[in-house]
Protein backbone atom coordinates (compact mmCIF):
# COMPACT_ATOMS: atom_id res chain seq x y z
CA UNK A 1 0.00 0.00 0.00
CA UNK A 2 3.14 2.54 0.59
CA UNK A 3 4.82 1.85 -2.26
CA UNK A 4 1.53 1.96 -4.46
CA UNK A 5 0.91 5.47 -2.69
CA UNK A 6 4.88 6.40 -3.39
CA UNK A 7 4.35 5.61 -7.04
CA UNK A 8 1.54 7.89 -7.32
CA UNK A 9 2.54 10.36 -5.61
CA UNK A 10 5.67 10.62 -8.00
CA UNK A 11 3.78 9.86 -10.97
CA UNK A 12 1.25 12.89 -10.39
CA UNK A 13 3.99 15.28 -9.61
CA UNK A 14 5.63 14.41 -12.83
CA UNK A 15 4.71 17.13 -14.93
CA UNK A 16 5.97 20.09 -12.53
CA UNK A 17 9.20 19.69 -14.03
CA UNK A 18 8.25 19.75 -17.71
CA UNK A 19 6.30 22.59 -16.94
CA UNK A 20 9.04 24.80 -15.52
CA UNK A 21 10.68 24.31 -18.80
CA UNK A 22 7.76 25.21 -20.56
CA UNK A 23 7.32 28.33 -19.05
CA UNK A 24 11.45 28.77 -19.11
CA UNK A 25 11.12 28.54 -22.91
CA UNK A 26 8.15 30.60 -23.37
CA UNK A 27 9.97 33.47 -21.31
CA UNK A 28 12.98 33.32 -23.20
CA UNK A 29 11.38 33.37 -26.49
CA UNK A 30 8.97 36.32 -25.75
CA UNK A 31 11.68 38.56 -24.34
CA UNK A 32 14.33 37.29 -27.45
CA UNK A 33 11.05 38.22 -29.96
CA UNK A 34 10.51 41.65 -28.02
CA UNK A 35 14.34 42.92 -28.26
CA UNK A 36 14.42 41.81 -31.71
CA UNK A 37 10.76 42.94 -33.63
CA UNK A 38 9.89 45.37 -30.82
CA UNK A 39 6.17 45.45 -29.72
CA UNK A 40 5.06 44.32 -33.41
CA UNK A 41 6.32 40.57 -31.61
CA UNK A 42 3.05 40.85 -29.37
CA UNK A 43 0.96 40.55 -32.94
CA UNK A 44 3.04 37.52 -33.50
CA UNK A 45 1.77 35.40 -30.51
CA UNK A 46 1.39 32.11 -32.63
CA UNK A 47 4.65 32.76 -33.77
CA UNK A 48 6.98 32.89 -30.88
CA UNK A 49 4.74 30.39 -29.29
CA UNK A 50 5.51 27.82 -31.88
CA UNK A 51 9.60 28.85 -31.36
CA UNK A 52 9.08 28.46 -27.46
CA UNK A 53 7.53 24.85 -27.92
CA UNK A 54 10.77 24.31 -30.43
CA UNK A 55 13.15 25.73 -27.72
CA UNK A 56 11.40 23.41 -25.09
CA UNK A 57 11.14 20.35 -27.15
CA UNK A 58 14.98 20.53 -27.99
CA UNK A 59 15.90 20.98 -24.31
CA UNK A 60 13.85 18.01 -23.43
CA UNK A 61 14.64 16.30 -26.09
CA UNK A 62 17.48 13.85 -25.04
CA UNK A 63 15.11 12.88 -22.12
CA UNK A 64 12.80 12.30 -24.55
CA UNK A 65 14.86 9.76 -26.97
CA UNK A 66 16.53 7.84 -23.72
CA UNK A 67 12.90 6.76 -22.56
CA UNK A 68 11.66 5.89 -26.34
CA UNK A 69 14.84 3.87 -26.74
CA UNK A 70 13.78 1.84 -23.31
CA UNK A 71 10.10 1.03 -25.32
CA UNK A 72 8.61 -0.42 -28.29
CA UNK A 73 9.45 2.63 -30.61
CA UNK A 74 12.28 1.87 -32.26
CA UNK A 75 10.80 -1.50 -33.06
CA UNK A 76 7.60 0.04 -34.39
CA UNK A 77 9.76 2.93 -36.75
CA UNK A 78 11.88 0.13 -37.97
CA UNK A 79 8.95 -1.80 -39.36
CA UNK A 80 7.73 0.88 -41.51
CA UNK A 81 8.05 0.26 -45.29
CA UNK A 82 7.22 1.81 -48.56
CA UNK A 83 6.24 5.05 -49.37
CA UNK A 84 6.22 6.27 -45.61
CA UNK A 85 4.52 9.30 -44.37
CA UNK A 86 5.80 10.33 -40.47
CA UNK A 87 3.26 12.73 -38.81
CA UNK A 88 4.48 15.31 -37.11
CA UNK A 89 8.17 14.07 -36.84
CA UNK A 90 9.08 17.51 -34.83
CA UNK A 91 12.94 17.56 -34.47
CA UNK A 92 13.48 13.96 -36.20
CA UNK A 93 14.10 11.59 -32.92
CA UNK A 94 12.77 8.91 -35.18
CA UNK A 95 14.63 9.25 -38.25
CA UNK A 96 17.70 7.12 -36.69
CA UNK A 97 14.94 4.28 -36.61
CA UNK A 98 13.76 3.71 -39.84
CA UNK A 99 14.89 0.67 -41.43
CA UNK A 100 16.74 2.41 -45.29
CA UNK A 101 16.36 -0.73 -46.33
CA UNK A 102 12.98 -0.77 -46.94
CA UNK A 103 12.29 2.72 -47.10
CA UNK A 104 11.10 4.35 -50.74
CA UNK A 105 10.91 7.63 -49.16
CA UNK A 106 9.75 9.77 -46.42
CA UNK A 107 7.11 12.46 -46.15
CA UNK A 108 7.48 14.44 -42.67
CA UNK A 109 4.78 16.38 -42.70
CA UNK A 110 5.24 18.99 -39.43
CA UNK A 111 3.03 21.80 -39.42
CA UNK A 112 5.61 24.01 -36.97
CA UNK A 113 7.82 25.36 -39.23
CA UNK A 114 10.16 26.25 -36.48
CA UNK A 115 10.94 22.40 -36.64
CA UNK A 116 11.73 22.45 -40.19
CA UNK A 117 15.39 23.55 -40.66
CA UNK A 118 16.50 20.62 -37.45
CA UNK A 119 14.15 18.49 -39.14
CA UNK A 120 16.07 18.70 -42.66
CA UNK A 121 19.39 18.31 -41.21
CA UNK A 122 18.78 15.08 -39.51
CA UNK A 123 17.29 13.49 -42.24
CA UNK A 124 20.81 14.59 -44.06
CA UNK A 125 23.26 13.71 -40.98
CA UNK A 126 21.18 10.19 -41.33
CA UNK A 127 21.69 9.42 -45.15
CA UNK A 128 18.52 10.00 -46.06
CA UNK A 129 19.33 13.12 -48.10
CA UNK A 130 16.71 12.55 -51.36
CA UNK A 131 14.67 10.18 -49.49
CA UNK A 132 13.01 12.38 -46.96
CA UNK A 133 10.94 15.23 -47.70
CA UNK A 134 9.46 17.74 -45.42
CA UNK A 135 6.37 18.93 -45.35
CA UNK A 136 5.81 22.36 -44.27
CA UNK A 137 1.78 21.80 -43.31
CA UNK A 138 -1.00 19.97 -41.37
CA UNK A 139 -2.00 16.39 -42.39
CA UNK A 140 -5.86 18.38 -43.16
CA UNK A 141 -4.19 20.29 -45.70
CA UNK A 142 -4.54 18.56 -48.86
CA UNK A 143 -4.16 20.21 -51.45
CA UNK A 144 -0.39 21.18 -49.88
CA UNK A 145 0.03 17.21 -49.61
CA UNK A 146 -1.77 16.20 -52.73
CA UNK A 147 1.04 18.10 -54.79
CA UNK A 148 3.84 15.79 -53.43
CA UNK A 149 1.26 13.15 -54.49
CA UNK A 150 -0.15 12.62 -51.04
CA UNK A 151 -3.84 11.25 -51.79
CA UNK A 152 -6.24 8.52 -51.07
CA UNK A 153 -4.99 4.92 -51.05
CA UNK A 154 -1.15 6.12 -51.85
CA UNK A 155 0.71 5.24 -48.20
CA UNK A 156 2.46 2.73 -47.06
CA UNK A 157 2.88 3.11 -43.85
CA UNK A 158 1.89 6.05 -41.09
CA UNK A 159 4.01 6.52 -38.23
CA UNK A 160 2.96 8.61 -35.40
CA UNK A 161 4.73 9.30 -32.16
CA UNK A 162 3.08 10.61 -29.61
CA UNK A 163 0.89 13.34 -32.00
CA UNK A 164 -2.45 12.40 -31.98
CA UNK A 165 -1.90 14.62 -28.46
CA UNK A 166 -1.79 17.44 -29.95
CA UNK A 167 -3.91 17.16 -33.15
CA UNK A 168 -7.18 20.05 -32.35
CA UNK A 169 -9.08 17.24 -34.64
CA UNK A 170 -7.54 13.46 -33.77
CA UNK A 171 -10.97 11.93 -34.86
CA UNK A 172 -10.73 14.08 -38.55
CA UNK A 173 -6.84 13.38 -38.68
CA UNK A 174 -7.42 9.32 -37.95
CA UNK A 175 -9.99 9.30 -40.64
CA UNK A 176 -7.12 11.16 -43.06
CA UNK A 177 -4.91 8.96 -42.00
CA UNK A 178 -6.95 5.60 -43.01
CA UNK A 179 -8.40 7.58 -46.16
CA UNK A 180 -4.28 8.43 -47.75
CA UNK A 181 -3.14 4.48 -46.55
CA UNK A 182 -3.19 1.93 -49.45
CA UNK A 183 -5.26 -1.33 -48.99
CA UNK A 184 -3.65 -3.13 -46.57
CA UNK A 185 -0.89 -0.57 -45.61
CA UNK A 186 0.13 0.01 -42.33
CA UNK A 187 -0.82 2.67 -38.83
CA UNK A 188 2.25 2.52 -37.09
CA UNK A 189 1.59 4.29 -33.75
CA UNK A 190 2.74 4.63 -30.37
CA UNK A 191 0.65 7.26 -28.17
CA UNK A 192 -0.17 8.39 -24.81
CA UNK A 193 -3.92 8.20 -23.31
CA UNK A 194 -6.88 8.53 -20.68
CA UNK A 195 -6.05 6.31 -17.90
CA UNK A 196 -8.38 3.72 -16.88
CA UNK A 197 -8.08 4.49 -12.95
CA UNK A 198 -10.62 6.34 -11.44
CA UNK A 199 -7.87 8.50 -9.39
CA UNK A 200 -5.41 9.20 -12.04
CA UNK A 201 -7.79 9.99 -14.55
CA UNK A 202 -8.82 13.11 -11.87
CA UNK A 203 -5.52 14.31 -11.77
CA UNK A 204 -5.32 14.11 -15.99
CA UNK A 205 -7.73 16.44 -15.68
CA UNK A 206 -6.74 18.76 -13.12
CA UNK A 207 -3.45 18.93 -14.67
CA UNK A 208 -4.69 18.88 -18.10
CA UNK A 209 -5.32 22.69 -18.70
CA UNK A 210 -1.94 24.12 -17.85
CA UNK A 211 -0.09 21.37 -19.61
CA UNK A 212 -2.64 21.58 -22.82
CA UNK A 213 -1.47 25.22 -22.91
CA UNK A 214 2.52 25.26 -21.86
CA UNK A 215 3.40 21.64 -23.74
CA UNK A 216 0.48 21.84 -25.79
CA UNK A 217 -0.95 18.83 -26.00
CA UNK A 218 -3.47 16.64 -24.23
CA UNK A 219 -2.88 14.37 -20.94
CA UNK A 220 -6.97 13.20 -21.20
CA UNK A 221 -7.85 11.92 -24.51
CA UNK A 222 -9.05 8.41 -24.79
CA UNK A 223 -7.54 7.87 -28.18
CA UNK A 224 -7.88 3.55 -28.87
CA UNK A 225 -11.66 4.58 -29.82
CA UNK A 226 -10.81 7.31 -32.02
CA UNK A 227 -8.23 4.87 -33.90
CA UNK A 228 -10.19 2.10 -34.21
CA UNK A 229 -13.30 3.97 -35.64
CA UNK A 230 -10.83 5.51 -37.91
CA UNK A 231 -12.28 2.83 -40.66
CA UNK A 232 -12.47 -0.96 -41.16
CA UNK A 233 -9.07 -2.36 -39.31
CA UNK A 234 -7.83 -5.89 -40.38
CA UNK A 235 -6.84 -6.45 -37.14
CA UNK A 236 -9.09 -4.19 -34.51
CA UNK A 237 -8.02 -5.85 -31.82
CA UNK A 238 -4.00 -5.85 -31.55
CA UNK A 239 -3.95 -2.69 -29.82
CA UNK A 240 -1.75 -2.94 -26.65
CA UNK A 241 -2.54 -0.97 -23.28
CA UNK A 242 -0.55 -2.39 -20.70
CA UNK A 243 0.19 0.20 -17.98
CA UNK A 244 0.36 0.79 -14.63
CA UNK A 245 -2.92 2.29 -12.68
CA UNK A 246 -0.82 5.29 -11.57
CA UNK A 247 1.00 6.26 -14.68
CA UNK A 248 0.16 9.85 -15.85
CA UNK A 249 0.77 8.93 -19.74
CA UNK A 250 -0.09 5.25 -19.97
CA UNK A 251 0.50 4.38 -23.58
CA UNK A 252 -1.20 2.62 -26.70
CA UNK A 253 0.11 1.18 -29.57
CA UNK A 254 -0.05 -0.71 -32.45
CA UNK A 255 0.36 -1.46 -36.05
CA UNK A 256 -3.66 -1.40 -37.86
CA UNK A 257 -3.81 -3.02 -40.91
CA UNK A 258 -6.14 -0.96 -43.24
CA UNK A 259 -8.99 -3.62 -44.65
CA UNK A 260 -9.92 -4.18 -48.46
CA UNK A 261 -11.48 -1.26 -50.27
CA UNK A 262 -12.41 -0.46 -53.47
CA UNK A 263 -12.82 2.90 -55.59
CA UNK A 264 -16.70 3.81 -55.86
CA UNK A 265 -18.03 6.58 -57.98
CA UNK A 266 -21.36 7.18 -56.93
CA UNK A 267 -22.62 9.20 -54.41
CA UNK A 268 -19.38 11.23 -52.63
CA UNK A 269 -17.51 11.66 -56.20
CA UNK A 270 -14.73 9.72 -58.11
CA UNK A 271 -12.11 8.51 -55.73
CA UNK A 272 -14.60 8.27 -52.60
CA UNK A 273 -13.12 5.33 -50.99
CA UNK A 274 -15.53 2.15 -48.95
CA UNK A 275 -15.35 -1.05 -48.15
CA UNK A 276 -16.34 -4.01 -50.18
CA UNK A 277 -19.26 -4.83 -47.68
CA UNK A 278 -20.13 -0.65 -47.43
CA UNK A 279 -19.96 -0.31 -51.42
CA UNK A 280 -22.60 -3.28 -51.57
CA UNK A 281 -24.88 -1.24 -49.38
CA UNK A 282 -24.37 1.82 -50.89
CA UNK A 283 -25.33 -0.13 -54.11
CA UNK A 284 -28.03 -1.96 -52.63
CA UNK A 285 -29.69 2.23 -51.29
CA UNK A 286 -29.14 3.25 -54.70
CA UNK A 287 -30.74 1.21 -56.40
CA UNK A 288 -33.91 1.29 -53.78
CA UNK A 289 -33.95 4.76 -54.45
CA UNK A 290 -33.55 4.50 -58.21
CA UNK A 291 -36.90 2.81 -58.18
CA UNK A 292 -38.47 5.08 -55.71
CA UNK A 293 -36.95 7.94 -57.77
CA UNK A 294 -38.77 6.31 -61.03
CA UNK A 295 -42.06 5.46 -59.28
CA UNK A 296 -42.16 9.31 -57.91
CA UNK A 297 -41.57 10.59 -61.73
CA UNK A 298 -44.24 8.67 -63.48
CA UNK A 299 -46.57 9.55 -60.18
CA UNK A 300 -46.06 13.52 -60.84
CA UNK A 301 -46.49 12.94 -64.63
CA UNK A 302 -49.87 11.34 -63.95
CA UNK A 303 -50.80 14.18 -61.56
CA UNK A 304 -49.51 16.28 -63.96
CA UNK A 305 -51.43 15.54 -67.34
CA UNK A 306 -54.59 15.46 -64.87
CA UNK A 307 -54.08 18.98 -64.04
CA UNK A 308 -53.22 19.75 -67.38
CA UNK A 309 -56.78 18.52 -68.79
CA UNK A 310 -57.94 19.98 -65.85
CA UNK A 311 -57.44 23.51 -66.70
CA UNK A 312 -57.66 23.35 -70.53
CA UNK A 313 -61.37 22.36 -69.03
CA UNK A 314 -61.64 25.46 -67.23
CA UNK A 315 -60.15 27.55 -70.11
CA UNK A 316 -62.31 26.06 -72.52
CA UNK A 317 -65.49 26.98 -69.87
CA UNK A 318 -64.56 30.75 -68.77
CA UNK A 319 -61.55 31.54 -71.43
CA UNK A 320 -63.30 33.97 -73.39
CA UNK A 321 -64.93 35.93 -70.24
CA UNK A 322 -61.30 36.52 -68.51
CA UNK A 323 -59.44 37.40 -71.61
CA UNK A 324 -61.96 40.13 -72.32
CA UNK A 325 -62.14 41.44 -68.48
CA UNK A 326 -58.55 41.86 -68.25
CA UNK A 327 -57.93 44.91 -70.29
CA UNK A 328 -60.79 46.39 -68.80
CA UNK A 329 -59.12 46.17 -65.01
CA UNK A 330 -55.80 47.08 -66.59
CA UNK A 331 -57.16 50.46 -68.14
Amino acid sequence: MAINFLNRWNSYRGPIAPLRYAVWALYVTWWDAIRSRGLAAIAGTAKWRDEAFVLWFRTLSPHFIRMESSTVVPELVASADGIVLELGPGLGNQIPSFDKTKIDHIYGVEINGSFVPDLQAKAVACGLEGKYTVINCGVEDTDVLEKHGIKAGSIDSIVSMQVFCSAPQPEAVAKEMYRLLKPGGKFIFWEHRRSDDFVTRTVQYLWNFPWSFLARCNLNRDLAPIIRAAGPWKNIESMDEKSQPWEMLPRVWATMITGERRKSFGIGGAGNIRTRDEAWVHDMISAKDAVKRRKSSTSAESRESKSSTFSWRLKSLFGSSRTNSIPEATK
